[in-house]
Protein backbone atom coordinates (compact mmCIF):
# COMPACT_ATOMS: atom_id res chain seq x y z
CA UNK A 1 0.00 0.00 0.00
CA UNK A 2 1.36 3.41 -0.65
CA UNK A 3 2.22 5.69 2.28
CA UNK A 4 1.79 8.98 2.72
CA UNK A 5 1.50 11.75 5.12
CA UNK A 6 0.15 14.21 6.88
CA UNK A 7 1.18 18.43 7.69
CA UNK A 8 -1.12 20.02 10.21
CA UNK A 9 -0.77 23.88 10.02
CA UNK A 10 -2.32 25.96 12.71
CA UNK A 11 -0.95 27.88 15.98
CA UNK A 12 -4.12 27.33 17.44
CA UNK A 13 -3.94 23.63 17.65
CA UNK A 14 -0.04 23.47 18.92
CA UNK A 15 -2.16 26.44 21.74
CA UNK A 16 -4.69 23.91 22.42
CA UNK A 17 -7.60 25.96 21.02
CA UNK A 18 -8.66 23.94 18.62
CA UNK A 19 -8.77 19.85 18.77
CA UNK A 20 -7.03 18.89 15.36
CA UNK A 21 -9.96 16.50 13.80
CA UNK A 22 -8.79 17.50 10.18
CA UNK A 23 -5.90 14.98 10.31
CA UNK A 24 -7.95 12.43 11.95
CA UNK A 25 -10.80 12.72 8.93
CA UNK A 26 -8.08 12.92 6.51
CA UNK A 27 -6.41 9.98 7.97
CA UNK A 28 -8.83 7.71 7.35
CA UNK A 29 -10.44 8.99 4.05
CA UNK A 30 -6.46 8.11 2.84
CA UNK A 31 -6.32 4.72 4.64
CA UNK A 32 -10.02 3.97 2.45
CA UNK A 33 -8.27 5.11 -0.89
CA UNK A 34 -5.14 2.90 -0.37
CA UNK A 35 -2.99 5.53 0.64
CA UNK A 36 -1.75 4.56 4.75
CA UNK A 37 -0.88 7.23 6.92
CA UNK A 38 2.85 6.76 7.83
CA UNK A 39 3.53 10.03 9.80
CA UNK A 40 1.65 13.28 10.53
CA UNK A 41 3.39 16.66 11.89
CA UNK A 42 2.16 19.62 13.45
CA UNK A 43 3.33 22.99 13.25
CA UNK A 44 2.49 26.55 13.64
CA UNK A 45 1.71 29.49 11.06
CA UNK A 46 5.96 30.04 10.81
CA UNK A 47 7.13 30.24 7.06
CA UNK A 48 9.82 28.41 8.12
CA UNK A 49 8.38 25.63 10.30
CA UNK A 50 5.98 25.01 7.56
CA UNK A 51 8.60 24.77 4.54
CA UNK A 52 11.07 22.98 7.02
CA UNK A 53 8.38 19.90 7.26
CA UNK A 54 7.64 19.65 4.15
CA UNK A 55 10.73 19.48 3.02
CA UNK A 56 11.61 16.73 5.52
CA UNK A 57 8.48 15.14 4.48
CA UNK A 58 9.76 15.37 0.78
CA UNK A 59 13.11 13.73 1.80
CA UNK A 60 11.27 10.54 2.80
CA UNK A 61 10.95 8.42 -0.08
CA UNK A 62 8.83 6.11 1.53
CA UNK A 63 6.07 8.88 1.14
CA UNK A 64 4.20 8.99 -2.17
CA UNK A 65 1.72 11.81 -0.97
CA UNK A 66 1.60 14.73 1.58
CA UNK A 67 -1.01 16.60 2.17
CA UNK A 68 -0.92 19.90 4.08
CA UNK A 69 -3.94 21.05 5.99
CA UNK A 70 -4.71 23.81 8.43
CA UNK A 71 -6.85 23.87 11.57
CA UNK A 72 -9.75 26.43 10.97
CA UNK A 73 -9.45 27.02 7.22
CA UNK A 74 -8.28 29.96 5.41
CA UNK A 75 -7.66 32.68 7.82
CA UNK A 76 -6.50 36.35 7.16
CA UNK A 77 -3.19 35.41 9.16
CA UNK A 78 -2.77 31.95 7.55
CA UNK A 79 0.69 31.09 6.14
CA UNK A 80 0.53 28.11 4.98
CA UNK A 81 0.14 29.12 0.84
CA UNK A 82 3.16 31.12 1.57
CA UNK A 83 4.63 28.39 2.93
CA UNK A 84 3.90 25.80 0.20
CA UNK A 85 5.01 28.33 -2.34
CA UNK A 86 8.17 29.06 -0.77
CA UNK A 87 9.11 25.03 -0.49
CA UNK A 88 7.95 24.35 -3.88
CA UNK A 89 10.12 27.36 -5.02
CA UNK A 90 12.79 25.14 -4.42
CA UNK A 91 11.66 21.49 -5.11
CA UNK A 92 9.12 21.93 -8.05
CA UNK A 93 8.41 24.58 -10.75
CA UNK A 94 8.41 28.17 -10.04
CA UNK A 95 4.51 28.22 -11.77
CA UNK A 96 3.61 25.71 -9.24
CA UNK A 97 5.12 28.07 -6.21
CA UNK A 98 3.83 31.28 -8.04
CA UNK A 99 0.08 29.85 -7.83
CA UNK A 100 0.34 29.89 -4.30
CA UNK A 101 1.56 32.89 -4.03
CA UNK A 102 -1.18 34.37 -6.40
CA UNK A 103 -3.82 32.79 -4.25
CA UNK A 104 -2.32 34.14 -0.81
CA UNK A 105 -2.67 37.36 -2.45
CA UNK A 106 -5.86 36.60 -3.24
CA UNK A 107 -7.27 36.02 0.06
CA UNK A 108 -5.74 39.13 1.56
CA UNK A 109 -2.07 38.24 2.57
CA UNK A 110 -0.64 42.11 1.16
CA UNK A 111 2.54 41.12 3.70
CA UNK A 112 5.70 42.36 2.45
CA UNK A 113 7.57 39.25 2.79
CA UNK A 114 4.72 37.70 0.60
CA UNK A 115 5.20 40.49 -1.96
CA UNK A 116 8.69 40.26 -1.46
CA UNK A 117 8.84 36.22 -2.88
CA UNK A 118 5.99 37.05 -5.59
CA UNK A 119 8.60 39.42 -7.09
CA UNK A 120 11.34 36.80 -6.94
CA UNK A 121 8.99 34.12 -8.39
CA UNK A 122 7.68 36.69 -11.15
CA UNK A 123 11.33 37.46 -11.83
CA UNK A 124 11.85 33.59 -12.45
CA UNK A 125 8.60 33.52 -14.72
CA UNK A 126 10.29 36.52 -17.01
CA UNK A 127 7.08 38.93 -15.81
CA UNK A 128 9.71 41.57 -15.29
CA UNK A 129 7.53 44.37 -15.39
CA UNK A 130 4.73 42.94 -12.67
CA UNK A 131 8.17 42.03 -10.94
CA UNK A 132 8.38 45.88 -10.83
CA UNK A 133 5.21 46.44 -9.77
CA UNK A 134 5.36 43.82 -6.76
CA UNK A 135 8.31 45.10 -5.54
CA UNK A 136 6.87 48.76 -5.35
CA UNK A 137 4.47 47.47 -3.45
CA UNK A 138 6.69 45.59 -0.95
CA UNK A 139 8.64 48.80 -0.50
CA UNK A 140 5.56 50.84 0.82
CA UNK A 141 6.22 48.31 3.88
CA UNK A 142 9.35 50.61 5.96
CA UNK A 143 11.41 47.43 6.98
CA UNK A 144 11.09 45.62 3.78
CA UNK A 145 11.81 49.04 1.55
CA UNK A 146 15.53 48.78 0.97
CA UNK A 147 15.64 45.35 -0.28
CA UNK A 148 12.52 45.97 -2.50
CA UNK A 149 14.08 49.11 -3.46
CA UNK A 150 16.91 47.55 -4.84
CA UNK A 151 15.41 44.29 -6.16
CA UNK A 152 12.98 46.96 -8.04
CA UNK A 153 15.86 48.83 -9.51
CA UNK A 154 17.98 45.16 -10.88
CA UNK A 155 14.54 44.63 -12.81
CA UNK A 156 14.46 47.80 -14.30
CA UNK A 157 18.50 47.06 -15.23
CA UNK A 158 17.14 43.70 -16.70
CA UNK A 159 14.50 46.22 -18.68
CA UNK A 160 17.28 48.34 -19.78
CA UNK A 161 14.32 51.14 -18.45
CA UNK A 162 15.26 54.59 -18.54
CA UNK A 163 14.95 55.22 -14.86
CA UNK A 164 17.24 51.79 -13.76
CA UNK A 165 20.23 55.08 -13.35
CA UNK A 166 18.12 56.90 -10.56
CA UNK A 167 17.06 54.12 -8.95
CA UNK A 168 19.86 52.34 -8.28
CA UNK A 169 21.73 56.04 -7.44
CA UNK A 170 18.65 56.89 -5.11
CA UNK A 171 19.14 53.41 -3.32
CA UNK A 172 22.71 53.50 -2.97
CA UNK A 173 22.46 56.95 -1.27
CA UNK A 174 19.15 56.47 0.64
CA UNK A 175 20.79 53.12 2.03
CA UNK A 176 24.59 53.89 2.06
CA UNK A 177 24.89 51.22 5.01
CA UNK A 178 23.08 48.57 3.19
CA UNK A 179 25.06 45.60 2.22
CA UNK A 180 24.01 45.72 -1.50
CA UNK A 181 24.68 49.89 -1.90
CA UNK A 182 28.63 48.82 -3.41
CA UNK A 183 27.27 46.36 -5.67
CA UNK A 184 24.23 49.08 -6.91
CA UNK A 185 27.24 51.64 -7.43
CA UNK A 186 29.48 48.97 -9.44
CA UNK A 187 25.94 47.94 -11.79
CA UNK A 188 25.69 51.96 -12.09
CA UNK A 189 29.86 51.86 -13.41
CA UNK A 190 29.02 49.02 -15.59
CA UNK A 191 26.24 50.09 -17.17
CA UNK A 192 27.44 53.08 -18.20
CA UNK A 193 31.16 51.19 -19.44
CA UNK A 194 28.65 48.84 -21.48
CA UNK A 195 26.95 52.05 -22.98
CA UNK A 196 30.74 53.65 -23.78
CA UNK A 197 29.61 56.69 -21.36
CA UNK A 198 33.31 56.56 -19.70
CA UNK A 199 32.48 59.76 -17.93
CA UNK A 200 29.80 58.76 -16.44
CA UNK A 201 31.02 54.91 -15.45
CA UNK A 202 33.75 56.44 -14.28
CA UNK A 203 32.27 58.54 -11.98
CA UNK A 204 30.44 55.47 -10.19
CA UNK A 205 33.63 53.84 -9.92
CA UNK A 206 35.49 56.63 -8.58
CA UNK A 207 31.79 56.87 -5.74
CA UNK A 208 32.46 53.03 -5.33
CA UNK A 209 35.98 53.28 -4.71
CA UNK A 210 35.90 56.57 -2.14
CA UNK A 211 33.11 55.11 -0.28
CA UNK A 212 33.51 51.47 0.74
CA UNK A 213 36.72 51.31 -0.42
CA UNK A 214 37.33 47.92 1.76
CA UNK A 215 34.79 45.81 -0.75
CA UNK A 216 35.54 43.57 -3.51
CA UNK A 217 34.13 45.24 -6.07
CA UNK A 218 35.90 48.57 -5.23
CA UNK A 219 38.84 46.13 -6.23
CA UNK A 220 37.22 45.99 -9.29
CA UNK A 221 36.44 49.08 -10.13
CA UNK A 222 39.97 50.16 -9.53
CA UNK A 223 40.73 47.52 -12.10
CA UNK A 224 38.89 48.71 -14.78
CA UNK A 225 39.94 52.17 -13.95
CA UNK A 226 43.25 50.94 -14.22
CA UNK A 227 42.61 49.32 -17.40
CA UNK A 228 40.84 52.26 -18.73
CA UNK A 229 43.56 54.51 -17.96
CA UNK A 230 46.20 52.06 -20.01
CA UNK A 231 44.43 51.66 -22.67
CA UNK A 232 43.90 55.90 -23.32
CA UNK A 233 47.94 56.06 -22.63
CA UNK A 234 48.04 57.02 -19.20
CA UNK A 235 49.96 55.10 -17.78
CA UNK A 236 50.60 56.99 -14.41
CA UNK A 237 46.97 57.62 -14.06
CA UNK A 238 46.58 53.69 -14.01
CA UNK A 239 49.62 53.09 -11.65
CA UNK A 240 48.34 55.38 -8.98
CA UNK A 241 44.97 53.32 -8.83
Amino acid sequence: MPQSSIIVVGNEILRGFTVDTNSNWLASRLFQCGYQVRVITTVGDVDEDIVGAIHDHVARAELSRIFVCGGLGPTPDDRTYVALARALNRRSTTRDARIHVEHALRSGDSSATTLLLYGELLVASGRLRDAVRAYAAAARDSTSRPLATYRRARVLVRLGDSTAVAALSGFALRYPADSAAPGALYILGDMQDGRDDWPQASRWYGELISRYPGDARASLARFRLAARAESTGRPDSAAAL
